[in-house]
């Protein structure tokens, strides 16, 4: 078994990564130190108890593997020629698991709430989707769906390392340990549940989420 922190860093190169909230960016994160060990720098640019550049792309791509924008306020501007690896998922199970992200962070727990949260989060979905999914640039880019990663781990994430890391033989039996050992975050009712080990799984039912109301699921997009 090629042990994870063999892969030469020259392999690798910067990718920017633009991820809708609560599309599994960790996960993807965890799986690529699984297989990439030490050679993959990450910089989360959210946290502010780090040195970073407060750029996107990074300035330090010489450094960095990746790094991570919400693009909140639809205002990243893609300046350089760096490959964009974009994730997304179905806004329905995203605007739940980002709601208990809130909460947890101290938002008022209601359906009023959440009726407000998914409403505000609808209307940045839609924008968002257009700017990065269906609109074209000049940037080389990788979009990885959540549905699809959690589906089918081995090829996505196949795919993922030959888009950071060009013209490598991806390891197969490698791939597979990183998947098998990944550890996943979930948050329920505010306490953030971290699964050891987990895999690579999707076991978000929205329908068992305490706010579920079928009247209102309906009016929000897919």
């Amino acid at each position: 078994m090629t042990k994870l922190d063999d892969t030469p860093l020259g392999q690798l190169r910067y990718v920017a990564n633009i991820s809708w909230p609560r599309s599994g960016h960790h996960m993807l994160v965890g799986l690529c130190r699984n297989y990439f060990g030490s050679d993959f720098h990450y910089c989360e640019f959210y946290n502010k108890d780090i040195d970073c550049c407060r750029k996107f792309p990074c300035a330090r791509q010489n450094k960095i593997v990746m790094s991570k924008n919400h693009d909140h306020k639809l205002d990243i501007l893609l300046d350089d020629a760096s490959p964009i690896l974009i994730q997304i998922r179905s806004f329905k199970p995203s605007v739940v698991s980002n709601y208990e992200l809130a909460v947890k962070n101290g938002r008022e727990d209601s359906f009023k709430s959440f009726v407000n949260f998914a409403t505000h989060y609808q209307n940045q979905y839609k924008p968002f989707y257009k700017k990065w999914i269906t609109s074209d640039f000049d940037n080389e880019r990788l979009i990885v769906r959540y549905e699809d990663i959690t589906k089918n781990p081995e090829t996505i994430f196949s795919d993922v390392l030959r888009f950071i890391a060009p013209g490598i033989v991806v390891d197969v039996n490698r791939v597979q340990e990183a998947i098998e050992n990944v550890n996943k975050v979930t948050v329920e009712k505010s306490v953030p549940i971290v699964q050891k080990k987990s895999g690579v799984n999707n076991t978000r039912n929205i329908e068992q989420f305490r706010h579920y109301n079928e009247d209102f699921f309906s009016t929000l997009i897919d």
